[in-house]
């Protein structure tokens, strides 16, 4: 599957770990990387990725104000985000309470890389996002 993936991540570690598994695992996928948002928001208009996996705890502003920007953008708007965050107990399966018109999918860190690739194959293919 040949896609662009944006990832914005603060965590520089973080953000490399994830960029080197999906080049591992989807096989022809580019991926670039900001650590904060207004630096995704600026790689996202000019890059166009497919999917923006998105940090929700960003210092300056937090990842749900960046997706808000994003999807409020006409350039931007159109790019599915997977949110990611460290909030909460990683035994919570709950998924929070959120907008899927800001949101395609929500993942609790931390989480399988595994689990990562399939929801971006999922909303790629244009299928429901993975529970």
């Amino acid at each position: 599957m040949t896609c662009k993936v944006l990832i914005i991540e603060d965590e520089l570690v973080l953000g490399l770990l994830f960029q080197q598994a999906l080049i591992r695992d989807l096989q022809d996928a580019s991926v670039d990387t900001a650590r904060d948002g207004a630096v995704g928001i600026k790689i996202a208009r000019e890059w166009q990725p497919d999917v923006i996996i998105l940090d929700i705890m960003l210092p300056g502003d937090n990842g749900w104000e960046v997706a808000k920007a994003l999807k409020g953008d006409p350039t931007t708007a159109h790019i599915p985000i997977i949110a990611a965050s460290g909030a909460g107990s990683p035994f919570d399966k709950d998924k929070p309470v959120i907008d899927p018109a800001l949101i395609a999918d929500y993942l609790r860190k931390p989480f399988d890389v595994e689990l990562l690739c399939e929801s971006i194959k999922k909303i790629i293919h244009g299928t429901k996002s993975a529970e």
